[in-house]
């Protein structure tokens, strides 16, 4: 054994040395490799590519991971409207897609079914069954709206209106109500956009579940927090993307365990209401009116096709998921930007205090419409002007090219980014759109200006859920500034004199990513309440 060690020794380091001598000669090639790559790519994106005319930036022409990287930071709201500064409303966003911002090329793209929704928004299927959100079918996307479409008008939303107020405005007043008492009726500082929150999932859950999980009594709930959770994961495609590949797949399986108990909520809750319904059919009771019965009677008029229970539970799990956190968000701008501007806020709560409701009284989505005017404008104006709708949403045509916004061609199979905010910003549409001015939504002209708001999309596919979502926004809004008086702590970092070069106050800053968020909620969305006083 030892007269063969030597030879050993010998062949392994004439193994090393060999090894050692191709190193360079690898690098070499990998590094060859790697150049006729990139060279590729740049003689194609400026040469063949059949956006070379269209300006953009160099980085997104030769790859997808710009785009990628502005949504997992949250910047992509930021990112656009610099982009678009620079590059007009038109431009490359990725090797093959474009951004868009101007208002006629998004009504061209939004208004004709043959843009369909992009891959992108397969995040959102339940497994394999297809939601409102996610279907990029337009046949199949059309007759799930004319399912449940007849339940989101605004006269089956009032017969449910007691439910989104007992567990949205009612449940928000009864938490602060108690921390006034406990503080002797001094004034307290409240997180409005937490508090805001867990009312929204409340409604959501109670109207899509047909149970009440009563987060904001508590504090917080596991039904909200499993969606909060989920909704953080929906908000970053790069990491969806990241953690969907091997060996990351492991890292998935806290939010899979958090979506499959959500699954059987969702199965368990539709169990319970068919038990109830037959108890009513014994006693001749009216049914619940909530979402979830309406998904159970569904039917499209045209083929008399009802939804399945994994459709049921599929939109049952996205309206709770998708409803919830867009709707307060939006709310979460309201009071934000009434704080900013406290001559709006005055004229506000003169407005709800002066029509001659009763101190105790619960003021209507109807009575809102009717004898509140300047609420609905503030409402319409925050949508507007705030980053509540800041993600990019794609759109494809694989069957026709579209000529764009300074007779740029993008032809089919390109994928269009539509860019909702900058037409809420557009000035040929907006006098002074960069400042808050609620006055614009009314008069002669405030029709008009409510038609021109894209903040829940545009044509076939825009936002179905809109009114059930403008039912929560007016009544909490309109409610609380009937009972509360409301402003900022002393040393906010942002509020009326904190202006920028226009002399216009500066917005908290917010992550954007599929909705807006505030990037510090427990720092820039504080304020002092106290019971009114008249």
């Amino acid at each position: 054994m030892e007269s063969i060690k030597p030879l050993i020794d010998k062949v392994a380091a004439t193994i090393a040395a060999t090894n050692t001598s191709l190193l360079p000669q690898a690098a070499a090639v990998v590094g060859t490799v790697l150049a006729i790559l990139i060279t590729g790519r740049v003689l194609h994106a400026f040469f063949l590519s059949p956006l070379r005319r269209i300006p953009g930036p160099l980085l997104a022409r030769l790859t997808s991971k710009r785009g990628d990287l502005d949504n997992f930071s949250g910047k992509v709201c930021q990112t656009a409207e610099r982009d678009g500064e620079r590059y007009g409303e038109v431009y490359v966003y990725k090797p093959n897609a474009v951004c868009i911002s101007h208002p006629d090329d998004v009504r061209a793209v939004l208004g004709s079914t043959e843009f369909r929704k992009a891959s992108f928004f397969d995040i959102f299927d339940d497994g394999d069954t297809k939601n409102i959100v996610s279907q990029r079918d337009p046949a199949l996307a059309g007759r799930r709206r004319r399912q449940i479409g007849p339940y989101l008008n605004f006269q089956y939303l009032h017969r449910m209106e007691h439910v989104i107020q007992r567990h949205g405005y009612e449940a928000i007043r009864g938490k602060w109500e108690r921390l006034l008492e406990e503080n002797d009726g001094r004034p307290v500082e409240v997180n409005y956009r937490i508090d805001t929150q867990l009312a929204t999932f409340d409604i959501m859950s109670a109207l899509a579940f047909g149970r009440d999980p009563s987060s904001i009594s508590k504090g917080s709930s596991s039904i909200s927090s499993r969606a909060g959770s989920i909704m953080d994961l929906l908000d970053s495609p790069l990491i969806l993307g990241l953690l969907s590949l091997i060996p990351f797949t492991w890292l998935m399986l806290p939010w899979k365990w958090m979506y499959q108990e959500l699954a059987e909520y969702s199965h368990e809750s539709s169990r319970m209401r068919r038990e109830l319904l037959d108890k009513l059919k014994t006693t001749g009771s009216p049914a619940p009116a909530d979402m979830l019965q309406a998904f159970l009677e569904a039917e499209d008029p045209e083929s008399k096709v009802k939804m399945t229970p994994s459709e049921i539970q599929a939109e049952c799990i996205m309206m709770m998921l998708a409803g919830s956190e867009t709707t307060s968000s939006a709310i979460m701008w309201v009071f934000h930007l009434l704080l900013l501007h406290p001559d709006k806020l005055r004229r506000a709560v003169d407005e709800v205090r002066g029509a001659g409701f009763a101190p105790d009284h619960l003021i209507s989505h109807r009575e809102i419409l009717a004898r509140l005017p300047y609420i609905d404008a503030v409402v319409s104006e925050a949508l507007r002007v705030s980053p509540t709708t800041a993600g990019l949403t794609p759109r494809i045509s694989h069957t026709r090219g579209i000529e764009l916004h300074g007779g740029h061609y993008v032809p089919p199979g390109t994928e269009i980014f539509v860019n909702l905010r900058s037409v809420n910003m557009h000035e040929s549409l907006w006098d002074e759109p960069r400042r808050f001015k609620p006055e614009r939504f009314l008069g002669e002209h405030g029709e008009a200006a409510r038609k021109t708001l894209f903040t829940f999309s545009y044509g076939p596919r825009n936002c179905i859920g809109r009114n059930l979502a403008w039912v929560e926004m007016l009544t909490i809004v309109a409610n609380t500034l009937k009972d509360f008086d409301l402003k900022l702590p002393p040393g906010s970092l942002f509020g009326p004199d904190n202006v920028d070069e226009e002399g216009l106050p500066r917005l908290l800053p917010a992550k954007c990513f599929i909705a807006s968020f505030p990037a510090n909620p427990d720092r820039d969305c504080r304020m002092i309440i106290t019971r009114r006083k008249d």
